[in-house]
């Protein structure tokens, strides 16, 4: 019994040492993979909630933090669309704590069931998702108001914050529903607006793009079929065709193709007509010409119109859509109090609104969709983007659009020491969000063509101008 005290003691003794040196060990271990994992799982939309019924502006509450944060992203689709359909519709580059994350303009989509999806991204590209779903944009709904408190006579007022008097603060109320801005606005990219601008950029064509479906004359006229046609006719239909004396280009020759509409094999002769005016007139006194040919039958035919310069065309669509969605955000940032800023991101991937335009399909030899907006006379390019633009904070000190009347404009005083009157210095205006070369010439009282010569732009450079350039203007 003696003998084996100690030995117990020792073994207490390396066991309460164990339990120390395990409690240091926890105390020191590293915290920060611990946080994160809990800022990931906090990461989240609490308003509207799933299932929620909403209309007009709606504020996205929640929470966007994570480790080794870069920014957050808000996003819808339709529910029952796939995952390519979402649509980016606000960002920022700050980390949110359960506040407001951004706001979703449900007027500008159609009534539907939606989900929407925040993604929360770290500095090395990755990033975590959460969603809230089922949520109806119902136009008619109507919130119900909130019961409004009752003040206790006995309690001093409440004191205001200095930040909510802030001008960049203000709330503007309408119908009882504060839809201004609720916070000061800080950062360049903490507050935007998202907006749709459809653009629409017209040519002339200089070619047209045909396509004839010819089938093999039956050896039996009375049985009212057909048979495959072989590439010696092809070839025989191609001379007939050049003979009315018409250069045709890219011509090729396919035994076995599809008709339009899929329904059977059958051999194809396509090329390119220069002259898009006429083709109507040349394509009559071609197939009164193959008519003479008893061994071959044209059955189905199609026509795409289209210019050299697609991209020109398209480059014009883009700005123009640009341009009227800056249009549609100036009111809505007069409602919210700010300045609409620069375009922060824009992006072509807008549900159920695709770009049309046959031009941008002559790139490609097996796409070929006749469109209705394409004709002899006009080629058209249509685009649907949605653009992000910054919203900027009204400084007290800043100034409102120029409402000079140029007939008050100064007079310039003589120099009555040598006599000579000096000559007047040109007044230059700095082009307003919202305001057009028409608009501005308007406000001076000179014309639209005297603003351009001026400022050495002609009639075609009108889409360019912009908030923030610096024009002339001439003496009315």
């Amino acid at each position: 019994m003696h003998s084996s005290r100690p030995l117990f003691q020792n073994r207490f003794f390396l066991a309460v040492l164990a339990l120390v040196v395990a409690a240091l060990a926890w105390s020191a271990w590293p915290a920060m993979p611990v946080q994160r994992a809990l800022a990931q799982a906090e990461s989240a939309i609490t308003s509207p909630s799933s299932g929620s019924i909403v209309n007009g502006v709606v504020r996205i509450d929640g929470t966007a933090t994570v480790g080794n944060f870069q920014r957050y992203e808000l996003f819808f689709k339709p529910r029952d669309a796939d995952d390519s359909s979402y649509t980016l519709f606000e960002q920022g580059t700050e980390e949110v704590f359960n506040g407001e994350l951004g706001f979703w303009d449900t007027t500008l989509i159609q009534p539907d069931v939606y989900t929407l999806r925040l993604r929360v991204v770290q500095n090395d590209g990755n990033y975590v998702e959460r969603f809230a779903e089922n949520i109806t944009v119902d136009p008619n709904y109507s919130p119900a108001p909130p019961p409004t408190p009752t003040p206790d006579p006995s309690l001093p007022p409440t004191p205001i914050p200095d930040a909510l008097l802030s001008p960049t603060a203000t709330a503007i109320v309408s119908g009882g529903e504060a839809i201004g801005v609720s916070r000061v606005i800080t950062g360049t990219a903490s507050r935007t607006i998202t907006m749709l601008g459809r653009g629409v950029a017209t040519a002339a064509p200089d070619r047209a793009r045909v396509r004839l479906y010819i089938a093999g004359a039956p050896v039996d006229p009375s049985s009212g079929s057909v048979r495959p046609v072989t590439e010696v006719e092809l070839q025989q239909v191609v001379s007939t065709l050049q003979a009315t004396g018409v250069p045709l280009e890219d011509v090729r020759v396919i035994p076995f193709s599809r008709r339009p509409d899929g329904s059977s094999v059958i051999g194809e002769v396509r090329f390119i007509y220069r002259q898009p005016a006429n083709l109507t007139t040349f394509l009559n006194d071609g197939l009164n010409r193959l008519a003479g040919n008893p061994n071959v039958r044209v059955v189905d035919l199609a026509v795409q119109y289209g210019v050299a310069d697609c991209a020109a065309l398209e480059v014009e669509a883009l700005r123009a859509a640009i341009l009227a969605a800056r249009g549609r955000a100036e009111p809505m940032a007069t409602v919210l109090n700010v300045r609409l800023g620069p375009v922060l991101s824009v992006s072509e991937n807008v549900a159920a609104v695709p770009v049309t335009g046959s031009c941008l399909n002559l790139l490609d030899d097996t796409a070929f969709l006749p469109l209705g907006s394409d004709t002899p006379s006009q080629v058209e390019v249509a685009v649907t983007l949605a653009v992000t633009f910054v919203m900027e904070p009204i400084s007290a000190d800043s100034t409102t659009p120029s409402t000079v009347d140029p007939t008050m404009a100064p007079t310039p005083t003589p120099d009555f020491q040598t006599g000579v009157t000096p000559t007047p210095s040109l007044l230059t205006h700095t082009v307003q969000p919202g305001q057009t070369v028409e608009s501005i010439a308007a406000l001076y009282g000179v014309t639209v063509e005297a603003l351009l010569a001026i400022n050495n732009l002609s009639p075609a450079d009108t889409q360019a101008i912009v908030a923030g350039a610096v024009l002339t203007i001439p003496s009315p």
